[in-house]
């Protein structure tokens, strides 16, 4: 394979996301002998948090303006990869995927097409319709996203997994506890829960303060502060009023690179029931949190039930209201499986394992074909 092949990327959007930062990491870390990379953005105008960053590392970034008009869109996109005449297109998200599968054709070009949430959320997209069909693999992120794939989607015969990286980045804990008791309000002496995510109904953080209102009912001592916006915010403070949990709940709003925060917690509670392979779950892992989350497969691919985690059997409210107030309860058993979660979750997803296993993809995927015997 010629060094410095030319790789564009398209990505839906560069806002605050696991998804993204999954792709600033990568950026951040190819080997730029081999590879050479530009990036498009289908989100321009937004000051997106991770549109600097990018420009920063010296790759070049382009802006795509938002049309009604697909077609009209697809050209701008052709345009502007033509003199850069791309040996692969890879669509980060499964959005910008459908674009890439599209328009790598005309420069005889690979795509590939990035799913990065739950294949339950996408399985009837337009946009998945027109990859299946263009392009030439998929990659994902969990082995359960792909056993989906393949299972209902038999058409799609390449699908490679790439598990996320997660980054020990993470301020103090005495930091963070006296920065969030000055900001927030929050009693030292209470246990701190803390939950980190998009503000939206896939996240079902209604699920997480009903348990919060039963837990203060007994009498528990805690604080849950939940870190994220979106379009449930204001349904979510409204319930929370309801349930009157106005002293023990905080909405923090968005907070670009939360996870320096995790440290300061003492217990991570994750509602989804749709999710990829969850960033957040792993860099609380990572902070040595002890973390609550449904048995479902994509978290067993992260943490061992009753072993790095609490898992609850899913859509019971009532089971996952016990496992927290297990570690309310107990300081041992927090701190024996949040240095089990840490331990299993730093070995296993690495940086540099996310970057080999990255730059295998990309050179596979760039293998030229073999050619016909001839007789």
């Amino acid at each position: 394979m010629p060094t410095s092949t030319n790789i564009a990327i398209l990505a839906g959007q560069l806002v605050v996301g696991g998804a993204e930062k999954q792709l600033y990491l990568w950026l951040a870390n190819l080997d730029r002998e081999r590879f050479n990379p530009i990036v498009l953005t289908l989100h321009p105008g937004f000051g997106d948090y991770w549109e600097k960053p990018i420009e920063d590392l010296i790759i070049p970034l382009f802006r795509i303006n938002q049309r009604n008009n697909r077609i009209s869109r697809l050209r701008e996109i052709q345009q502007i990869l033509q003199p850069f005449q791309p040996q692969l297109v890879h669509g980060w998200h499964l959005f910008s995927g459908a674009y890439a599968s599209l328009v790598a054709p005309h420069f005889k070009a690979k795509s590939l097409v990035g799913i990065r949430s739950s294949f339950e959320s996408i399985q009837n997209s337009l946009e998945l319709r027109i990859a299946q069909y263009f392009a030439d693999a998929f990659i994902v992120n969990s082995e359960s996203a792909a056993a989906r794939i393949k299972s209902e989607k038999p058409s799609i015969r390449h699908v490679y997994v790439v598990p996320n990286a997660v980054i020990a980045d993470f301020e103090s804990r005495e930091t963070v506890r006296q920065r969030l008791i000055r900001e927030l309000g929050l009693r030292p002496d209470a246990l701190w829960l803390v939950a980190v995510g998009r503000l939206e109904q896939l996240k079902h953080f209604d699920e997480l303060l009903e348990v919060a209102a039963s837990l203060q009912d007994k009498q528990c001592n805690f604080h849950l502060i939940l870190i994220g916006g979106g379009p449930e915010e204001s349904a979510l403070i409204q319930l929370s009023q309801q349930l009157h949990l106005e002293d023990c709940v905080r909405f923090t709003g968005e907070i670009p690179n939360a996870i320096r925060l995790l440290k300061g917690f003492d217990i991570f509670c994750m509602t989804s029931f749709l999710e990829g392979l969850p960033n957040v779950v792993m860099e609380a892992a990572a902070a040595g949190l002890p973390i609550v989350t449904w048995q479902l497969p994509f978290y067993e691919e992260l943490l061992t039930p009753g072993e790095t985690a609490l898992m609850a059997a899913p859509g019971d409210r009532a089971s996952f209201e016990q496992a927290v107030q297990a570690f309310i309860n107990d300081q041992h058993l927090r701190e024996r499986l949040g240095a089990a979660a840490q331990a299993q979750v730093t070995e296993k997803f690495s940086l540099d394992h996310y970057i080999q296993n990255m730059t295998k993809v990309y050179e596979t995927m760039l293998q030229p074909k073999p050619s016909p015997d001839k007789k």
